[in-house]
């Protein structure tokens, strides 16, 4: 075909002048030389067969045996290999009790009160425990007790606004004036957009005010344009505020709540007994929050907390009130883990997953430097790792820590409450810190025992 079209276009260029005699001829050629190798095919065929020289018997015989030890073409196929049966994921280091034991031996070290853990190994959730006293007058803490996340809730709010972008919801880089119909800006650089990503980022400089109750309160505290004077984009400040302000700007851009949202989208076909809202559980299924030994929220008091109604009435929630299960919770790490993918089922495609974990800038937090990410913070060669993608939380005594590393697909979350509060060397609450460096330590040993 190489050949017909190159001599097409030589011969064109001599009828420039007459496109007709041009298209006729174009056809015409190809045709003509494809008639003429049909004849030469079929003659030389022909030829071939009626002068095909006599065989000797003594050949013959050799060709007759050659033929017989050829296999035949379903001999062939039958004797043909099967393909190699996918490699089985490694057996799981860890488990429920081997798990227990890591947290044991560091939980009255720090005296905890109570403590939730799991971990991820190979993408999949494969140990989840219980330790302590979900309250100190007699009930225990066990692998199902809901506890308040405190700040690792971002993380979920993060995925939802991740879900939405790839659903062309929102766009990450827009001005969330978009959403909210009010000018939402920096009196200093009214030019630059307020987005979502500088929001997930903590890099928006928007003010640190009290959550408002209603979408209107809010929509009016934004319009005064409570920003810093730094430019948007070129600082770190972190921002409990900020993350009230995305969940409300997904709420306006999905037309029903957050809770409604991550429900459907990810926690109920995930299997995971979670909720925005601690009135969602009874007392009986959550843990009290201790510091020290003081009580600092009890069960039935978050049990019986308001239940918010519709848009823009649980702006609060978002930067710390996510409550499940570390088990649960642990689901959400496999997925990030595994691309976007849990059992099988893409909640979020790989695409989301790289953009969530791509590097904005270099951060401190006063404690520690870090890579900020959307929302994930990401560290190199720490706990015997060689990236650790996390986010850490405190509040009301609670210090937890959801990590992963995305190369192994290993994952740790730790969740406690009335533990000592220390820091180590890369800046993370020292319980949560011990306990997923040794959990590490142990599954890339490939070992389940102490």
């Amino acid at each position: 075909m190489k050949f017909f079209h190159t001599i097409r276009t030589k011969i064109c260029s001599l009828f420039q002048r007459n496109k007709k005699c041009c298209i006729i001829f174009s056809i015409a050629l190809p045709a003509f030389l494809l008639s003429g190798i049909i004849y030469f095919s079929y003659t030389n065929h022909v030829s071939d067969s009626s002068e095909e020289p006599p065989v000797s018997d003594s050949a013959s015989n050799a060709l007759d045996a050659t033929t017989a030890a050829q296999p035949s073409q379903e001999d062939s196929a039958a004797e043909e290999l099967p393909e190699p049966e996918p490699e089985a994921p490694p057996e799981p280091v860890l488990n429920d009790d081997s798990l227990l034991a890591i947290v044991d031996q560091y939980a009255d070290e720090y005296n905890a009160v109570n403590i939730s853990a799991a971990v991820v190994e190979n993408g999949a959730v494969t140990a989840s425990c219980g330790w302590g006293m979900a309250d100190l007058g007699g009930r225990a803490m066990t692998k199902d007790t809901k506890i308040r996340c405190a700040s690792i809730s971002k993380v979920v709010v993060a995925l939802c606004a991740m879900r939405m972008a790839q659903d062309g919801l929102v766009n990450l880089d827009d001005s969330i004036s978009n959403y909210w119909g009010v000018d939402i800006s920096s009196r200093s650089y009214p030019d630059v957009p307020i987005s979502l990503e500088l929001l997930l980022t903590h890099t928006s400089t928007i003010s640190e005010l009290t959550a408002q109750r209603s979408l209107s309160a809010a929509a009016s505290s934004l319009s005064q344009h409570p920003f810093t004077g730094e430019k948007p984009g070129s600082i770190w400040r972190y921002s409990n505020y900020g993350y009230g302000v995305i969940g409300l700007t997904l709420e306006q851009a999905y037309g029903n709540t957050l809770e409604e949202y991550v429900q459907s989208y990810f926690l109920k076909p995930m299997g995971i007994d979670g909720s925005f809202y601690t009135a969602s559980f009874s007392a009986e299924e959550l843990a009290s929050l201790y510091r020290g030994t003081t009580n600092e929220w009890s069960a039935a008091n978050q049990a019986a907390t308001r239940l918010p109604q519709g848009i823009g009435d649980a702006m609060s929630f978002f930067c710390g009130n996510f409550t499940s299960s570390a088990g649960d919770y642990a689901k959400l790490i496999a997925l990030l883990a595994n691309d976007g993918t849990y059992d099988g089922v893409f909640y979020l495609s790989p695409e989301a997953i790289a953009d969530m974990e791509m590097p904005r800038l270099a951060a401190n937090n006063g404690e520690s430097d870090f890579q900020q990410c959307l929302t994930l913070r990401r560290k190199e060669n720490v706990y015997g790792q060689e990236i650790l993608y996390y986010h850490t939380g405190s509040a009301y005594g609670i210090y937890a820590l959801a990590s992963y590393n995305p190369i192994t697909r290993n994952g740790v979350v730790v969740i406690s409450s009335g533990a000592n509060r220390s820091i180590d060397e890369e800046g993370i609450y020292g319980l949560c810190a011990s306990i997923s460096k040794e959990a590490y330590r142990q599954i890339d040993a490939g070992k389940g025992t102490i």
